[in-house]
């Protein structure tokens, strides 16, 4: 990342529920309707991201917390994946070439749990999640939940 010494990242929470679970931090972003899971990893550095902390003072906080000798690059990697997932306010103008966890596992001698992840999946919109109907074509039963719209079920298939 290119002058990373002048970006100060700041962590996004307006519009942000947060819940930690079992050493992770769930994000869901109610913008986007996508829940993130964070490692501790990329939590920790999304936590300390305050808009006044600097990318090498990230790396130093990470390593004294997690008892590592990560170097910028690591930060980076998390910086990366946390502006892709919006969770920033800004995202940081040049970031890392993506690598696989594999090749940084090589390249930095790290283990790959403590490597920044970021999972994310996207919620189902609130009609979709409280729709009960079985759409044209999908199979139907008696007693089961009814066919959308107009159509009825006729020889177990809704028409």
């Amino acid at each position: 990342m290119k002058n990373h010494a002048e970006f100060l990242p700041a962590a996004r929470y307006e519009g942000i529920i947060c819940k930690q679970i079992d050493g992770e931090l769930l994000i869901y972003d109610l913008d986007r309707n996508k829940a993130h899971c964070l490692n501790s990893t990329a939590a920790f550095v999304w936590q300390h991201c305050d808009g006044q902390t600097s990318l090498g003072e990230l790396a130093r906080a990470v390593n004294t917390a997690m008892e590592t000798s990560f170097g910028e690059t690591v930060i980076e990697i998390a910086l990366a994946q946390l502006g892709r997932d919006h969770l920033l306010c800004e995202t940081p103008k040049e970031v890392v070439a993506d690598l696989s966890r594999r090749a940084l596992v090589r390249r930095l001698g790290l283990s790959a749990v403590l490597l920044p992840l970021i999972t994310t999946i996207t919620a189902p919109t609130a009609l979709a999640a409280t729709s009960n109907c079985v759409p044209s074509g999908g199979a139907c039963t008696d007693g089961g939940p009814p066919c959308c719209g107009a159509t009825s079920c006729q020889g177990g298939i809704c028409l």
